[in-house]
């Protein structure tokens, strides 16, 4: 699984090509470790100090590596979710078409996708997130781990659902009194208008 892990870190860095070098002489295993060694620094320093929550999780969703942001976004520890699979963490609500479409990945069908989906977090709260998720592939052309970054929605979603109620609100009280919710047969508005009418728009 170490080795799964390079090879993404080497593929996310530069391609999975080998560094150009002059033609006719081999890199020495001095070279060979020193260009190593700055691969895994510069792959680290771009992980951990990201604002953008990024995780490696194995082709069946099994989580590898987060960044700080990641587990702060989710509320979990590295090594806790390192216990954990995505769908786990997934809400219900969106949890088959996550994995119907990871399926296609994994099927060959797609390199990757991006879904807007809850996140279910420790503390029981619902986190909305733009994952983006992309496939590194090994040299024999496998999967060899999947590359997510999350992106926090949870305040636009929570707009869009203001706004929501809004629309409604107006909708409602563009319409005459007696077609309102709840107010069928009223010839003036009652004591519990208001009460409808924030069932209503909040429906």
């Amino acid at each position: 699984m170490k080795n799964a892990i390079l090879k993404s870190k080497t593929a996310i860095l530069g391609g999975g090509k080998p560094a150009s070098r002059p033609s006719g002489r081999s890199p020495s295993l001095r070279e060979v470790t020193e260009r190593l060694r700055i691969s895994e620094e510069r792959f680290h320093s771009l992980f951990n100090s990201s604002a953008t929550g990024i995780t490696i999780a194995t082709p069946e969703g099994r989580y590898l590596l987060a960044n700080e942001a990641y587990c702060r976004l989710l509320g979990y520890t590295e090594s806790e979710l390192q216990a954990l699979n995505f769908a786990e963490l997934t809400h219900p609500d969106d949890r088959d078409l996550n994995v119907n479409m990871l399926n296609d990945m994994l099927a060959g069908f797609r390199d990757s996708l991006v879904i807007e989906k809850r996140y279910l977090k420790k503390n029981g709260d619902i986190q909305w997130s733009r994952a983006s998720v992309s496939a590194v592939h090994a040299a024999n052309g496998e999967i060899a781990t999947l590359l997510v970054v999350a992106e926090d929605i949870g305040e636009r979603k929570r707009a869009q659902s203001q706004l929501g109620r809004l629309n409604r609100l107006h909708a409602v009280l563009s319409k005459p009194f007696d077609e309102q919710p709840g107010m069928e047969g009223y010839a003036e508005r009652p004591p519990e208008w208001g009460k409808h009418l924030e069932i209503s728009c909040s429906s």
